[in-house]
């Protein structure tokens, strides 16, 4: 099975604002220079991403109520 081709979508401050895949496309929301959620293709939310900007202190990612997962992501 071969796999979908790939394409990002920047704004003119080079942030990625959409990934999209097949038939699939995700958003990307920004607070500054930072993405603050991701939405799918509805606008759905999907996740959020808090944490200190410009740190090595891990971001927490938080799902909706529906995706009770809590995962660490460090930038």
């Amino acid at each position: 099975m071969k796999s979908a081709d790939v394409f990002y979508e920047y704004d003119v401050l080079d942030r990625r604002t959409s990934r999209i895949e097949g038939t699939t496309t995700n958003y990307f929301i920004y607070d500054g220079d930072q993405v603050a959620a991701d939405l799918d293709g509805s606008e759905n939310l999907l996740r959020t991403y808090s944490g200190e900007r410009a740190s090595t202190q891990p971001a927490l990612l938080h799902r909706p109520h529906h995706q009770q997962h809590i995962q660490r992501v460090f930038h």
